[in-house]
């Protein structure tokens, strides 16, 4: 059994509700984990007093610096069993920087594609030199995650209450699986000692 820390970079969103469904699934698996929110973290956190920690972030369109939380612990999670969730909701543009600043420069705004999900992800690990054991790109285009978190809680609470008909089908059910294979390999890991 590992101690983990579950981090999301905000509470009560879709990376909140992730979080909480991987240290649920952690648990189950026989795992400690503990989920805080990275924007505020306790006071007292000391990484080394766990086996390993999962990051639920968002992925923004531009990779501008690292979270202070990633930041003041990018050395001890590459001594840990790590891994970074990376949700992705872009619709691979964005728009140019001075969009929003008046209706007069509105006009002369451009559209510019945003880099890949996964070059993203890899200039935050490496603004950090910070090497995750797993790392898993989450698409959320239009807010089918969100609609499958909520499908998922109700499914559980029907169980609950002794309900025995299957979960709904949804088509991004595909990006829940992925979640559910990422937590399962995560576990297995915490198993072995870290290299």
């Amino acid at each position: 059994m590992g101690r983990v820390l579950v981090g999301a970079d905000t509470g009560g969103s879709p990376t909140g509700s992730i979080a909480d469904y991987v240290a649920d699934e952690l648990a189950q698996a026989g795992h400690d984990p503990i989920v805080i929110n990275t924007t505020h973290p306790p006071p007292n956190l000391d990484l080394r007093r766990y086996d390993g920690c999962v990051v639920v972030r968002t992925l923004p369109p531009v990779v501008s610096e690292p979270s202070p939380f990633l930041r003041a612990n990018a050395d001890i999670l590459n001594r840990l069993h790590s891994g970074l969730i990376a949700i992705d909701s872009t619709n691979g543009s964005v728009e140019d920087s001075n969009r929003g600043r008046g209706a007069q420069m509105e006009s002369n705004a451009r559209s510019t594609r945003v880099r890949p999900a996964a070059e993203r992800v890899d200039a935050i690990c490496e603004a950090l030199d910070w090497e995750p054991t797993y790392t898993l790109i989450v698409e959320d285009r239009s807010g089918e995650l969100f609609s499958i978190l909520w499908n998922e809680l109700r499914y559980r609470l029907s169980k609950l209450r002794g309900d025995t008909r299957p979960r709904e089908r949804i088509a991004a059910r595909r990006q829940w699986a992925a979640i559910d294979d990422f937590v399962a390999s995560f576990a297995a890991t915490l198993e072995k000692p870290h290299p």
